[in-house]
């Protein structure tokens, strides 16, 4: 689904949609309603957007190491770390992220450099996937700064690729201070050392999307390009956005009943006991019975399904409609639950039996025949202990005494 939307004064105004699934046009008023269901529904039920923003006020001048002292931002789904710098030793400004010792490269009112990136100069901070949850991240913004001699380039590049390339750079809002040139390198014009804001990093692709649980994004903010070895490169106000995906950890436990099921057809079996249990489950468990199966919570009203909390007893037997034959390692009932996959509850691995019903015959008799020259005799009669509406039919012969009519 592709659609633009604006949101002001409390209403919804959609500029275009795209539903490539739909087969029909709706009404006007139809097609608002339902795009704005969806739009809502995946928002609140795929996952909680973040922004998590470094602030750097706890950065003192000229103390307090190459690491962030400030308390790391939190989100629901994801673990960040502090920011570290790996020149040093110590900041040179306060309540932002900046130190000297840049490689240099530039000169004084020019935009001709003969510096380079240098892998080994750089600011790094993490964010790793807590478990239970995606995450996909979307951006990096921050604020730039430098002295009067400082970095006149700088870009972001992740482990996502081993740092071997620059992340997708543009900057906006538009700062003509700040410009993207070949790659993906961000410039600052050489008068300022004002605070400037706009430098942006868009994530996207599989590097950066649906990451699982543990996986660690680390990046990488390298500065280079300045006028002097004491020209500083600061950063202050960097947000990471993105969206954690809670993903369910509900489990069922599959089970084994502890005994075998055994009646005659017709009649059912005394009932067999299993626990119903689970871990991370966010509601009931629903066991259903399987053909030729019924379930209780309380061994005497049996039915073909029941709801149960997590950990409770569950009883299982054969049915009194349950076909004649062995039944070992059959699935007897199955188990399922909100955002669990389902498992089966089976019969044990010997003497689960249905044995055959025994029927007898009264008032039997042998029909009279047309004369044929034999003493063959069709018998006829009832038949006791049929089951229901099951369809049983006798057939037998005898003899009569002799072969003449008579």
């Amino acid at each position: 689904m592709n659609s633009t939307t604006m949101i002001s004064a409390g209403k919804v105004f959609l500029q275009s949609v795209f539903l490539p699934n739909l087969t029909s046009k709706l009404p006007t008023a139809c097609s608002f309603t339902f795009i704005l269901v969806l739009l809502l529904s995946w928002n609140v039920g795929r996952g909680q957007n973040f922004s998590a923003t470094y602030p750097f006020t706890n950065v003192t001048n000229g103390a307090g190491g190459t690491t962030d002292p400030t308390p790391v931002p939190t989100a629901t789904g994801a673990v960040f770390s502090s920011f570290t710098s790996s020149v040093g030793p110590n900041p040179n400004a306060a309540a932002r992220f900046s130190f000297t010792g840049w490689p240099t490269g530039a000169t004084n009112g020019s935009d001709v450099f003969t510096g380079s990136l240098n892998t080994s100069s750089y600011y790094q901070v993490s964010i790793t996937v807590a478990p239970g949850f995606t995450l996909s991240l979307s951006s990096i913004t921050f604020t730039l700064q430098r002295s009067g001699t400082g970095i006149r380039q700088y870009s972001v590049r992740s482990n996502a690729d081993s740092y071997l390339s620059n992340l997708p750079a543009s900057i906006s809002p538009a700062n003509v201070d700040l410009s993207v040139v070949p790659t993906n390198i961000f410039q600052v014009v050489d008068p300022t050392t004002a605070a400037e804001v706009g430098s942006t990093i868009t994530l996207s692709g599989v590097e950066f999307t649906n990451l699982a649980a543990g996986t660690t994004r680390i990046f990488r903010f390298y500065g280079w390009n300045a006028e002097a070895a004491g020209g500083s490169f600061s950063i202050d106000n960097v947000v990471i956005s993105g969206i954690a995906t809670s993903v369910s950890s509900a489990t069922l436990n599959p089970a084994i009943l502890p005994s075998p099921l055994s009646t005659t057809y017709g009649t059912p079996s005394s009932g067999v006991s299993f626990t119903a249990s689970g871990t991370d489950l966010t509601g009931d468990i629903t066991a259903t019975a399987q053909t030729g199966y019924e379930i209780s919570v309380d061994n005497i009203i049996f039915s073909s399904s029941v709801s149960v909390a997590n950990g409770l007893t569950v009883f299982v037997r054969f049915a009194a409609t349950q076909n004649a034959g062995t039944y070992n390692n059959a699935t007897a009932v199955v188990l399922s639950s909100t955002g669990a996959t389902s498992v089966n509850v089976t019969t044990s691995a010997a003497n689960n039996i249905v044995s055959t019903k025994t029927l007898t015959v009264t008032s039997a008799s042998a029909n009279d025949k047309v004369y044929d020259g034999t003493n063959v005799a069709t018998i006829t009669g009832t038949l006791n202990g049929v089951i229901g509406t099951d369809v049983v039919t006798l057939t037998g012969t005898g003899t009569f005494a002799q072969t003449n009519v008579g």
